[in-house]
């Protein structure tokens, strides 16, 4: 073959792979525009608002209603502002919990194992929860990072009014298979921690200062291994050190047995507030100001014991 026709051949292929480009291009640009046109002329978006809110609010007592709420098809999502979730759904009946934004991102499909994605972020009284899922036939995967948040937020859960103030730093994740977990860890952070001055069953707590919360923890299958939680400072009014396993039972969640080991030193304005602790504390010895505690027993009814 001569250099005539190798310049030939050259264009002809250069030539192809142009074509076939340009069609794909068309044919994309084609696929774009009868989208775009479906939901222009069709109540799509209208039709699925309508749905999911028949969704939120019927949810069984657990309805959720919103100021407003946006809904994208490219990047496909949903935002809800100022979405109120009623104290059902976490054990306040005669609350309710308003969140600035909820917004909801549909991922890229997973894989291995198939299944949906998800991305949410949450909104509300300074916390910033930043949370993605997985959802397959046989399993569920949720991730929690670079999220914050803050006791006016807990407060608001526990429905006990001002309680804390403060905010943690939380990464935490939770694996199911079979509606039962299978791996998880958790992380919680904080360093300004303090608990409010409270009346508690009539016995009143001045403000307690606390600072430093570290917890750190994992699961592998029906065993919680709790590595780490400390507890305060050298300067604050209650210190601890505590590490143990949680075993868990799949009947009764608060049937569990928990194991759990460590040492607290409580401060003087603790101990002038609750005369009663003298009792339990007398005779103890202690090493360099700290108790020894061992938690034994079920979840819902831990025993302590002081060493």
């Amino acid at each position: 073959m001569n250099k005539k026709d190798n310049e030939s051949a050259i264009s002809k292929r250069i030539y192809t792979s142009f074509c076939l480009v340009t069609k794909i291009k068309v044919a994309f640009l084609f696929i774009f525009i009868f989208v775009v046109a479906l939901l222009y002329h069709f109540p799509i978006k209208k039709t699925l608002e309508s749905f999911l809110v028949s969704q939120l609010s019927n949810l069984p007592g657990c309805e959720i209603s919103y100021a407003r709420m946006d809904i994208s098809f490219f990047l496909p999502g949903i935002v809800l502002e100022r979405p109120t979730i009623q104290g059902q759904c976490f054990g306040q009946a005669r609350t309710r919990l308003t969140l600035e934004t909820l917004n909801i991102d549909l991922l890229f499909p997973s894989l291995f194992p198939l299944g949906l994605r998800f991305r949410t972020e949450i909104k509300a009284r300074g916390s910033l929860i930043n949370l993605r899922a997985r959802v397959s036939p046989s399993s569920q995967f949720m991730g929690i990072a670079e999220s914050r948040i803050t006791s006016s937020l807990i407060n608001d859960l526990l429905g006990l009014g001002p309680l804390a103030r403060g905010s943690f730093a939380l990464e935490a994740s939770l694996e199911t298979v079979d509606n039962w977990p299978r791996e998880a860890s958790i992380s919680l952070r904080s360093e300004d921690f303090s608990l409010l001055k409270s009346n508690i069953q009539g016995i009143s707590l001045p403000q307690i200062n606390i600072g430093e919360i570290n917890l750190r923890g994992n699961l592998q299958e029906e065993s919680v291994r709790i590595e780490r939680v400390k507890i305060g400072g050298d300067n604050s009014d209650v210190a601890g050190y505590f590490q143990g396993t949680l075993n868990l039972s799949r009947t009764n969640p608060l049937a569990s047995r928990v194991d759990m080991e460590g040492r607290f030193r409580l401060g003087e304005k603790i101990i002038t507030a609750i005369p009663l602790i003298k009792l339990f504390l007398q005779n103890k010895e202690t090493e360099e100001g700290f108790y020894r505690l061992r938690l034994t027993g079920d979840l819902g009814a831990p025993r302590p014991e002081i060493l």
